[in-house]
């Protein structure tokens, strides 16, 4: 079976304050590359779920990978991979993680 990923809600309202963000203050080519490099970074973790560094203390099977200065977190199974949240790198990761609704 073909791991596949889904992006849930908040790492999808992530991803859009961040594209409105670096169109504001970069344009929207700047943008639009992000975008790509996204993409290209959720096909490599597809196919390599391990790749991302471990985060046992936020949840099971939590891993990051960097994409400019924002994380990418997310865990994965044998069938899919779950992009949980896009944060950036400067933010207080850990109370993120022990207070999920922000």
């Amino acid at each position: 079976m073909t791991r596949r990923y889904v992006i849930t809600t908040p790492a999808n309202r992530d991803l859009e304050e961040i594209l409105r963000n670096i169109a504001e203050f970069s344009g929207f080519d700047q943008s639009d590359r992000f975008l790509t490099r996204f993409s290209e970074k959720l096909t490599n973790i597809v196919a390599f779920p391990n790749l991302g560094k471990p985060r046992p203390a936020w949840g099971s099977n939590y891993r990051t990978i960097l994409l400019d200065d924002y994380l990418i977190v997310y865990r994965s199974t044998e069938e899919l991979v779950e992009i949980l949240r896009l944060v950036s790198g400067r933010r207080d990761l850990d109370a993120l993680f022990n207070n999920p609704d922000e």
